[in-house]
């Protein structure tokens, strides 16, 4: 089977810097590798955020795998499903959940201190032991990166949610999901009563007290987002 291999400079064009000279860092960088494929390959322009989308890396990511935005964009819930081989039912709608860092009910840090993975899997394991059920399972991902599946026919992927990384320094009150249409407002009250009742049992763990004890962020809070279905999501060869 063919292999292939895709490198992804995400934010790689950065700013301009006064100290380079009013240059990027990848116009003063020495590049001899880039440069080679530059010259011996093939070279062109690619919209990676197509109007009518969000300005996320999901939707760039897939459009730099050639996927066909109009038929396959699903959120970001559903691609990390995929990426962690996990099977989602029809009727499952899959969120990000990102463990977070609230004070005084204002987002702090996006990544709950980029936690250890031993200390955010027993977090999700603490959200799956009170808040979890037959229709609303946590799993746990990298550091801060989760996911929430709701199953069921009273869930739905029409809810409006925001990034938590656009917010941090944000009150999360003012960014709360919000139901897009009427099959949405069992899933957004959902979500909002998650983050509501989540924090308390995040602070008393342990772990978040270790963290605490020793003047760390604590992952404190969640914030679920980019839900959506299992879409027509294609292999890299087709």
């Amino acid at each position: 089977m063919t292999k292939t291999v895709i490198f992804l400079g995400d934010g790689m064009a950065d700013e301009t810097i006064t100290d380079l000279g009013n240059r990027t860092p990848l116009q003063v960088a020495n590049t001899p590798a880039m440069d080679s494929i530059a010259h011996d390959g093939c070279s062109g322009t690619l919209l990676t955020l197509p109007e009518g989308f969000p300005t996320s890396s999901d939707v760039a990511n897939m459009s730099v795998l050639g996927c066909v935005l109009e038929e396959e964009f699903c959120g970001r819930g559903p691609l990390e499903a995929a990426g962690r081989n996990i099977t989602l039912a029809p009727d499952d709608v899959a969120f990000r959940l990102n463990l977070t860092t609230a004070v005084d009910g204002v987002l702090t840090d996006f990544s709950g201190g980029h936690l250890e993975q031993g200390i955010a899997n027993e977090l999700i394991d603490l959200l799956n032991d009170h808040l979890g059920s037959e229709t609303a399972r946590f799993l746990a991902g990298v550091s801060y990166r989760n996911l929430l599946v709701l199953s069921g026919p009273d869930y739905s992927d029409q809810v409006k949610t925001e990034k938590p990384d656009d917010n941090q320094g944000e009150h999360i009150a003012d960014h709360l999901p919000e139901a897009d249409s009427p099959e949405g407002e069992t899933t957004a009250l959902f979500l909002n009563k998650l983050i509501e009742e989540a924090p308390s049992l995040l602070e008393a763990h342990p772990s978040n007290q270790r963290l605490a004890e020793s003047g760390k962020a604590m992952a404190n809070s969640v914030w679920p987002w980019s839900g959506g279905r299992a879409g027509a999501l294609r292999s890299l060869n087709e």
